[in-house]
């Protein structure tokens, strides 16, 4: 009796995975792949999309309650899409191991995971991206023949040079007038210098190199803050309100009384004491 009992038990389990149609395990899949975790790692890039258009912040859960339907829909559509990419990608043996990965306990931890994972690739590609584009500038200005004979490449020269009209009128700006607002400062070169109250709000400062500056009492607000080094300055009093900082160095550098709890978005910034996300 024991016996029978033991290898109906063995056998329920294969029984009731039979009964499961392609369908239902594609669609298992697919509900596994867009879980909650996942939609709300979906739902951050939209909200982050949405500051950095400029909306002001007593406006912004209007606008997402408004956004919502479009955005379920817009879910939905992925996932009839993922649906159809999984018939037409992989076998129905591939997708009955798949489904029973995803039932078990592993698969399931595995998932959950995944967004987490995510977002640590991010990190990653943020960083790695700007060491590579500093060293593409370093190349770029060693060897101004880099890309001679390729069409275009007297514009990629103009954006990488430092002596780019737009970029010459910028400086002459801060360095007269303190100001600079709205500039395009984005992979430009401000190391060393004396930035003490000057007006940057509303400017791409993505991947600008200001470590080692003076910067104290300087204004951010509204500011893009990305991937931007401030190591070894000294920010003291400024204001980052309004700002989306990402990815962005103040290693070792001075703030004292620095404005960043107005910021509109702050991740994976990186301090001597450690990085802070409070909005990733």
């Amino acid at each position: 009796m024991k016996k029978i009992i033991i290898l109906l038990l063995l056998y329920l389990p294969f029984t009731l995975f039979a009964e499961v149609s392609l369908e239902e395990k594609i669609e298992f899949i697919t509900s596994s792949e867009l879980s909650p975790e996942v939609m709300e790692s979906f739902s951050g890039f939209s909200k982050f999309g949405l500051e950095a258009s400029g909306i002001d912040s007593e406006d912004f859960d209007k606008v997402l309650a408004i956004m919502e339907p479009y955005f379920d829909r817009y879910l939905d559509k992925i996932k009839e899409e993922l649906k159809t990419v999984y018939k037409e990608s992989f076998t129905e043996e591939e997708i009955n191991s798949y489904y029973l990965f995803l039932s078990s306990s592993s698969g399931k931890s595995f998932m959950k995971k995944m967004p987490l994972l995510a977002n640590k690739i991010m990190e990653i590609s943020f960083s790695m991206s700007q060491d590579m584009l500093e060293e593409f500038t370093e190349d770029l200005m060693e060897n101004p023949d880099l890309f001679k004979g390729i069409e275009g490449s007297d514009e990629i020269g103009s954006l990488m040079d430092p002596s780019n009209p737009l970029l010459e009128n910028n400086l002459v700006e801060i360095e007269e007038n303190k100001i600079c607002m709205y500039c395009n400062l984005s992979f430009a070169s401000l190391t060393g210098r004396n930035l003490d109250g000057v007006d940057f709000s509303g400017s791409n400062l993505q991947g600008a190199d200001l470590s080692n500056s003076s910067l104290i009492g300087s204004n951010f607000d509204s500011a893009t803050v990305v991937d931007t080094k401030f190591n070894g300055s000294n920010l003291t009093s400024s204001n980052f309100s309004n700002s989306i900082i990402e990815s962005a160095d103040f290693r070792n550098a001075t703030i004292k009384d620095v404005n960043f709890e107005d910021a509109e978005y702050l991740c994976n910034a990186m301090f001597s004491d450690g990085t802070r996300n409070f909005d990733c």
